[in-house]
C-alpha cells in the first residue's frame, strides 16, 4: 500500500469523526470486527508455530449528526426512508481495520513479529430488522511488506540465512502483497423460540480484487518469482460464505458454545481452489477459547496461493458491543 493512500484514508476517517460528529453519552458503538484474538498457530507449509495475534474493531462514523439530521423537519420523507422502512432501520457508514501479526518465538533471530494483514475498510452498513444487514464496502488489504524486486529479496535471504541459523525461505514472508477492493457482505440470523438463547448467523461475502486509490497496481506476482499455477488472488478467494451456531448460555455440545464453519473459494473458478475452516469456542473457564483447524489458501498473504493445513488454539477478546 502505497504510504500516501494511508495518509489520505488515515486523514478521510479522522475528518469524518471529527466535524461530522461522535457518539453521544451513552452509546458504546466501538465494536468487534472480525472475533478479536491471540493464540498460538501452526502452518504445515513452514512447520514453524508461531504466536498469532489479531485485531479487528468497527466504529460507526457521523451517526449523531445523521441521527439529528434526518429529524429535522425539513428533511425530505423520500430520503428518510431509504434507510428506515419496512426492510430496513438505519443505514450508517462505518470505519473498521483488521490486522494480523505473528511472532516467532526461539525460531528466528531475535524472535521477530511478521506483519501478515493490514486490512482498512470503509462501508455503508444497510441494517434491517433484528441483526441482519447488508454492508457495501470498499475496503485496502495488504501484508504491509516491502520486498518487491530480485535483488532486495536475494538480499534479506542472504541476511536471514546468515544470522542465528535462520533460512532463505523465510524472506518469503516480507514479499509485498496488496489489494484494493469492492465488496458486499449480506448477514442473516435466526434466534430459538421466544426467550431462547441459541442463534444460528449466516455470512455470505464477495469481493471484487482491483487496482485502486490506496493500493495503486495491484501486487500478487512479481516475474522474478519462480513460476507456479496460482498468479492472483481471485483464484483462491473472493466468494465467502460463514454458518455459525451460538449459544450465550449453555453449551451446544461438549462444554463448546459456538461452532463456526468457513467456506472460501476464488471468483475465476469458483470451487476450484477451495478453503475450509471449522472453529470450536468454549466459554467453560469464563474466558471464549477457540480450537480451529483449516485447509486451503490464503494462509497468509505474503503466500496465498500456498495450499496449508494449518490448526491452533486462540483467546478470543471481546469488545463492547
Amino acid at each position: 500500500m502505497k504510504l500516501h493512500g494511508y495518509l489520505v484514508f488515515i486523514s478521510t476517517v479522522l475528518f469524518a469523526k471529527l466535524v461530522l460528529g461522535a457518539p453521544n453519552e451513552n452509546g458504546v458503538w466501538l465494536s468487534d470486527h472480525e472475533p478479536n484474538l491471540v493464540g498460538y498457530t501452526y502452518d504445515d507449509d513452514d512447520k514453524e508455530p508461531f504466536l498469532d495475534f489479531k485485531i479487528s474493531l468497527e466504529y460507526p462514523l457521523a451517526r449523531e449528526s445523521l441521527n439529528g439530521l434526518v429529524g429535522k423537519p425539513w428533511f425530505p420523507n423520500t430520503i428518510k426512508s431509504l434507510c428506515n422502512n419496512k426492510w430496513l432501520t438505519d443505514c450508517y457508514p462505518y470505519f473498521a481495520f483488521t490486522g494480523r501479526f505473528g511472532q516467532y518465538i526461539g525460531q528466528r533471530d531475535s524472535s521477530p513479529v511478521i506483519a501478515k494483514r493490514f486490512n482498512p475498510k470503509l462501508f455503508l452498513r444497510f441494517r434491517g430488522r433484528g441483526d441482519d444487514y447488508l454492508d457495501v464496502e470498499y475496503a485496502h488489504e495488504s501484508n504491509g511488506q516491502r520486498i518487491s524486486t530480485q535483488e532486495s529479496y536475494d538480499a534479506l535471504a542472504d541476511d536471514l540465512a546468515s544470522h542465528g541459523g535462520g533460512k532463505r525461505s523465510h524472506a518469503n514472508d516480507y514479499i509485498s502483497r496488496g489489494w484494493d477492493y469492492v465488496g458486499l457482505t449480506y448477514k442473516h440470523s435466526w434466534s430459538s423460540a421466544a426467550g431462547g438463547s441459541r442463534k444460528f448467523s449466516t455470512y455470505v461475502s464477495y469481493r471484487n480484487y482491483i487496482d485502486g486509490y490506496l493500493q495503486g497496481d495491484i501486487e500478487e506476482y512479481f516475474d522474478w518469482e519462480p513460476r507456479r499455477d496460482i498468479t492472483a488472488r481471485k483464484e483462491v478467494s473472493g466468494f465467502q460464505v460463514i454458518a455459525k451456531l451460538h449459544d450465550k448460555q449453555q453449551p451446544l455440545f461438549l462444554n463448546i458454545n459456538k461452532v463456526a464453519l468457513i467456506y472460501e473459494t476464488g471468483t475465476s473458478a469458483p470451487a476450484e481452489h477451495n478453503t475450509v475452516m471449522l472453529e470450536l469456542t468454549t466459554n467453560s473457564i469464563g474466558v471464549p477459547i477457540m480450537f480451529w483447524a483449516r485447509t486451503g489458501y490464503n494462509s497468509d498473504l505474503a503466500q496465498y496461493y500456498e495450499y496449508v493445513t494449518s490448526y491452533g488454539i486462540a483467546f478470543e477478546l471481546r469488545t463492547f458491543q
